[in-house]
């Protein structure tokens, strides 16, 4: 890979790449005031999403399904855990954007 980095049309192509600014992923405002939490009821998990498109974990929080993108292993193992185990399972959510959850708790 080195040597080929070192040949002239890559060697080009390696140097406008590195110029070029990559634009960073901003995270969504969120007002501290519009936060809101409560007991999950259920949770469904897509374990095997359709190629190209995010993991999703879906609690019922508040009488909706509210949706956690790509969570870790470990969440979704924690979760199914906690309802296993009768353990509550909290969603917090912003009610400016109801229907994505922003953190999930587990209290044991």
């Amino acid at each position: 890979m080195q040597q080929l980095g070192q040949q002239p049309p890559f060697q080009q192509l390696l140097q406008q790449l590195g110029q070029q600014q990559v634009p960073q992923a901003q995270a969504p405002q969120i007002s501290t005031h519009a936060l809101a939490a409560n007991v999950a009821e259920s949770f469904w998990d897509v374990v095997q999403p359709l190629p190209g498109q995010a993991s999703l974990l879906h609690l019922y929080v508040d009488g909706d399904w509210r949706v956690y993108i790509n969570p870790s292993e470990r969440t979704r193992d924690q979760v199914q855990e906690a309802f296993a185990y009768g353990q509550p399972v909290i969603g917090y959510y912003d009610t400016n954007n109801p229907g994505l959850l922003l953190a999930i708790v587990i209290t044991r």
